[in-house]
């Protein structure tokens, strides 16, 4: 055995020798100096990752595979997982390394079981940045000073942190300069790592830091610090920084040498582009399996422009631009670049018949060039040494039968490349039901009583402890009856209170105390919920507001079933709805429609339904789910989908639609309910298929009343849907693959999630190749004639060579998911108002990019 010694203590580790003796059948052996990947070993990357709590780390459902997959291979599958991720800070304009400057009354050994400090004691450094130096400079005590990585501060001036350790993985990297192709830019990394000592079950987790990434305040920033605008090119510099950094991982300190590394999401895909590249001269970076975990291929997510400049950035290498600096029509290339909003037709087709030869891979159906074609292109090209992972079987099935959305710019390439689906498993035990936690932020009013409660326990043994609202009980432990119980007691507080605060704000036409009932200062409700009574049925969900989530469709469904002259009012009047998700951009996808519905609702019959509809704009949590009688989850198309299952988890049977892994999960009828047909399959236009969904809605809102009023057999519902397995090492049942026509084959054997990852997405035991990788990008095109590089008139018309703009990419714009609304309005008013808009010098243009030498946004495609 060898020990080495690092500040966090000792590291126990296999010498190589031991590891080779070990793993030999199961290894792979490189040339002359034998680096031996390590086939227990398995880096996973990804852009956020929910396992420490912070949002500088959480965007969306891939924070919780983040999470929870490592953690189950490690547990369940006997392998050494460790997270990869990127370093994000708030308020980190320079791009430096945070760090805690202790107060001198804390106990620095206890700083893992600190959750918050107050701002003023979080400081940034250039990154690299030694402790000793940090110290010195402020005057302190080395032991004061911690690198971290921290929230935003809350409404009390504290942030959230985890303490982060340097190693000795550190680099430059070098690639084409944001501002022209003309030159290089050299980018520092550093490589930080967290373990947490006091729970092991946490894997040891690396953050990578270069200036750039530093600055974004969270996941998918595509906006930071002074207007940049190049997100999906910095975070191909922590690719890059990766090739550079494995082989120091496994000869330093670290002694971490994977033998696969999963790839969560667009952030991660050009990983593959630069290892293979790399690949062909540096043979330690051979026999790797890359896994490319396809969250989502939705259009919103895929990363696509029509700017082979921006995106020939992404994929390059130093030896690729050096080719490229002595073609003949480099000079003129690099004028194009800068103008190339407003250049010519025959510029633009100078500049793709040099780059699309080289980019041919990464170019869709479409014609765009699309970051999420580098995990189809690299199973094509590298088949033994590339894995395209869907995360559900009937998500794979979707994929590979859609006729828009998804399939307008990938199907034909996603059908052209082998897959492996594994329904992703979903563990949500830490959920804590049984304890009084917060409904999100703990200032807001929902959580006042659990507050109280809270410092009463903790401050006063003998003082009488207020009655709380909320009802606590264990799914896992507790009898179907005394769930069932708590849930609907849970049910009648959470209604109660809604309805007086409500009925307040109704009388005095203010609506702020319901709003910051929910939140604290950000955030708003639209319509509300009056107070129970009996035979109340509350139905509800959340979700991110997002065109993808259909959060509208729940409430379209609601007004349907209003709407009905058949429908007994009795039964019409004790259904009440909420729906939870913020939205960033209230003027545009659903969050208008949304707005309409509730209105209809409020008005239909003289105003009879007004309190039954609710939708709060801004963080919703899913310990809602405690409360509701049914979850409500409307998406229209999922990847796994996480929400409907911690519904069901909760004790709340869901009401979904046929996308992702609820075909493979739900039993309807038994364990909660799903639409007959998927929300995408039927060739109809979204209005169609969103009347059609609010048909199925209705449909199911009146089948789970019907159960509901039949105590026996909801309680059985209730305990079917918490028993349902949907754990990463349990879920074999709900993990088969599907036929041709969308069915589940029945017969056919399941795997648990950790099984199907650890035989068919790594192939753990079986030989690698060890050959070369081909690589994604080709040659450069040639210029079979000159084409003559029109003058630039001295006196320019800005609103002409925007309608321009506007003309040219009316064609693509027209075929994103929403642009077509935006064609009702003609071109040269358009051009009109973003002449004014700039007049007012505003940073954007409304998502579409301006003339050179005014503000620039980001490619309105991506």
């Amino acid at each position: 055995m060898v020990f080495i010694i690092t500040k966090g203590g000792f590291v126990q580790i296999q010498a190589i020798a031991e590891i080779r003796k070990k793993f030999t059948a199961n290894s792979v052996l490189f040339g002359c100096n034998h680096t031996v990947h390590n086939i227990n070993q398995i880096m996973s990357v990804t852009p956020e990752n929910d396992i420490f709590e912070l949002s500088t780390l959480k965007a969306g459902g891939v924070g919780v595979v983040g999470k929870e997959l490592p953690v189950a291979l490690n547990e369940h599958g006997k392998m050494d997982v460790r997270n990869f991720g990127f370093y994000h800070a708030p308020n980190n304009e320079q791009g430096g390394i945070k760090v805690l400057v202790a107060p001198k009354e804390l106990n620095i050994n206890k700083l893992d079981e600190i959750k918050t400090l107050p701002a003023s004691n979080f400081l940034s450094f250039p990154a690299g940045t030694s402790i000793k130096e940090i110290a010195s400079g402020l005057a302190t005590d080395e032991n004061r000073i911690r690198y971290v990585l921290m929230n935003p501060p809350d409404t009390k001036g504290n942030c959230k942190f985890i303490r982060l350790e340097p190693t000795d993985v550190s680099g430059v990297i070098k690639r084409i300069s944001e501002k022209t192709i003309a030159e290089l830019k050299t980018i520092p990394y550093y490589v930080y790592k967290h373990i947490n000592h006091n729970n092991p079950q946490i894997p040891i987790s690396y953050f990578l830091h270069t200036p750039d990434l530093a600055k974004a305040d969270k996941p998918y920033t595509y906006t930071v610090h002074g207007g940049s605008n190049f997100m999906d090119l910095y975070y191909s510099d922590a690719n890059r920084a990766l090739v550079d950094a494995l082989p120091k991982f496994a000869n330093g300190a670290e002694q971490f040498n994977p033998a696969a590394i999963l790839n969560h999401c667009r952030p991660t895909y050009c990983t593959n582009v630069f290892a293979a590249e790399a690949s062909q001269t540096n043979p330690f970076l051979r026999g790797l399996m890359f896994a490319n975990i396809a969250h989502n291929y939705g259009p919103d997510y895929q990363g696509r422009t029509e700017n082979p400049f921006e995106f020939a950035k992404y994929v390059m290498t130093q030896d690729d631009w050096n080719i490229l600096t002595k073609h003949k029509n480099f000079p003129k290339l690099a004028g194009i670049e800068q103008k190339w909003h407003y250049a010519s037709q025959e510029e633009k087709a100078l500049a793709k018949a040099v780059f699309d030869p080289f980019l041919k891979n990464f170019i869709d159906q479409n014609g765009c060039y699309n970051i999420t074609m580098t995990p189809i292109s690299m199973k094509k090209l590298n088949p033994k040494n590339s894995k395209i992972v869907p995360v559900s079987h009937y998500n794979d099935w979707e994929n590979a039968n859609l006729n828009d959305m998804t399939g307008t710019h990938l199907t034909k390439a996603y059908n052209e490349a082998e897959r492996t689906p594994v329904n992703n498993g979903i563990d949500i035990s830490d959920a804590g039901y049984d304890k009084p936690k917060y409904f999100g932020d703990p200032s807001a009013g929902i959580n006042k009583e659990i507050a109280v409660y809270n410092h009463a326990k903790h401050t006063s043994k003998n003082k009488v402890l207020p009655k709380m609202w909320y009802n606590m009980y264990n799914p896992k432990t507790d009898t179907v009856d005394k769930i069932v119980e708590a849930r609907r007691n849970n049910k009648i507080g959470l209604l109660n209170k809604l309805g007086e605060i409500y009925e307040r704000a109704e009388l005095s036409k203010s609506r702020k105390e319901l709003d910051r009932f929910f939140f604290p200062k950000d955030g708003w409700v639209l319509g509300g919920l009056k107070s129970y009574k009996k035979g109340d049925v509350l139905f509800g969900g959340w979700g991110r507001g997002d065109p993808q989530k259909g959060l509208h469709i729940a409430f379209e469904g609601l007004l349907k079933i209003l709407e009905d002259k058949s429908i007994p009012k009795e039964i019409k009047l004790r259904m009440k709805l909420l729906i939870g998700g913020k939205w960033n951009d209230v003027s545009a996808g659903d969050y208008p429609k949304i707005q309409q519905a509730i209105f209809k609702i409020n008005r239909l019959d003289n105003g009879i339904y007004e309190g039954q509809a609710c939708y709060v704009n801004g963080y919703a949590s899913n310990r809602l789910g405690s409360c509701f009688d049914f979850g409500v989850f409307s998406s229209r198309y999922e990847t796994c989908g996480i929400a409907f299952a911690e519904g069901m988890k909760a004790g709340a049977p869901s009401l979904c639609t046929r996308t992702g892994v609820t075909a493979s999960i739900i039993k309807n009828g038994v364990n909660g309910f799903v639409a007959d047909e998927p929300f995408m399959l039927n060739g109809l236009s979204d209005d169609e298929r969103v009347a059609k969904a609010a048909e199925d809605y209705k449909k199911m809102y009146l089948q789970a009343i019907e159960v509901y009023d039949n105590p026996d057999k909801y309680a059985k519902m209730c305990k079917e849907a918490i028993d349902t397995p949907t754990e990463w090492h349990l879920n074999s049942a709900s993990n088969k693959p599907f036929d041709k026509d969308g069915r589940i084959i029945e017969d056919a054997p399941g795997k648990t999630s950790v099984q199907a990852y650890k035989e068919d997405v790594i192939e753990y035991g079986k030989p690698r190749n060890t050959e070369p990788l081909k690589k994604l990008t080709g040659e450069f095109g040639q210029i079979a004639e000159e084409m003559p590089q029109p003058a630039i008139p001295k006196e320019r018309n800005i609103i002409q060579e925007t309608t321009n703009i506007i003309n040219e990419n009316t064609t693509v714009l027209k075929k994103t998911k929403w642009g077509r609304i935006a064609f009702g309005i003609g071109a040269g008013a358009a051009a009109a108002g973003i002449y004014i808009y700039l007049k007012n010098k505003k940073k954007t243009v409304s998502k579409i990019a301006a003339p050179a030498g005014l503000p620039q946004t980001k490619n309105f495609l991506k």
